[in-house]
């Protein structure tokens, strides 16, 4: 099955970092292209089951403990949903303005598919 990061444009993939070396397994973005990330997942029909917030020490990503989710309804259609979290999680990073600082980059969990029970973060 192709990683639902993979079906992003080639601009979002080359841009973000993967966080394996470090024992996690997350793919990032800095905190700056998140949104755009995020307009294009809402095109795929994906959701937005939550996110990490890391912050850029060098070569190291160090988490914040800053974090969010978004849980479906119980008679939420998945394309409600995936519409829905897309943009709590928009909600999120913009009320929060640190969050637009250099070096601030976003992990998120994600699915296009709830019924597999497998979430995506990477």
């Amino acid at each position: 099955m192709k990683h639902i990061f993979e079906r992003l444009p080639e601009e979002f993939r080359q841009n973000s970092r993967t966080l394996t070396q470090q024992g996690v397994e997350d793919i990032v973005w800095p905190a700056a292209s998140i949104v755009d990330v995020l307009k294009a997942l809402g095109t795929l029909c994906v959701a937005v089951l939550g996110g990490d917030v890391y912050e850029r020490r060098g070569d190291w990503f160090e988490p914040t403990y800053d974090s969010w989710h978004c849980d479906r309804a119980v008679s939420e259609s998945f394309q409600v949903y995936s519409q829905r979290s897309v943009m709590e999680a928009l909600r999120y990073i913009n009320a929060h303005a640190r969050l637009r600082d250099a070096g601030m980059f976003i992990g998120l969990v994600v699915t296009d598919d709830l019924a597999s029970g497998f979430p995506e973060s990477v």
